[in-house]
């Protein structure tokens, strides 16, 4: 499943890789199809060094993880402070608050605490 904040976007390569693969940048989905490929595809040796080998593995997995834990604490802090459309969020302005009285309050936990 396609993360939308994510799709689209592109992440430059290492010098190394680039110099590899012939390409400077990768996008998010083709992140996850190298990720995909090499998980679950029978790669011989030719075909696993052409795709950029251990540091590609390296890479990708480390890329994948640090971009999905940046979107997700994003997320989480729009949900967070309010941010509209977030998930989470909760509209105050229509919501009743009422404030709490301090003494009452005190008054009650004294008694459910026998002092």
């Amino acid at each position: 499943m396609a993360n939308n904040n994510l799709v689209g976007k592109s992440y430059k390569l290492p010098p190394s890789l680039q110099e590899k693969l012939s390409m400077e940048n990768i996008t998010y989905e083709n992140l996850k199809r190298c990720k995909n490929r090499f998980e679950t595809k029978d790669l011989s040796d030719e075909e696993y060094q052409r795709w950029g080998g251990d540091e590609m593995v390296g890479f990708v997995e480390s890329q994948l993880g640090h971009i999905r834990r940046i979107d997700a604490q994003s997320k989480s802090l729009g949900s967070d402070y309010g941010v509209p459309g977030q998930k989470g969020y909760r509209d105050m302005s229509k919501s009743q608050i009422m404030p709490a009285n301090i003494a009452e309050s005190i008054e009650r936990i004294k008694k459910l605490m026998n002092i």
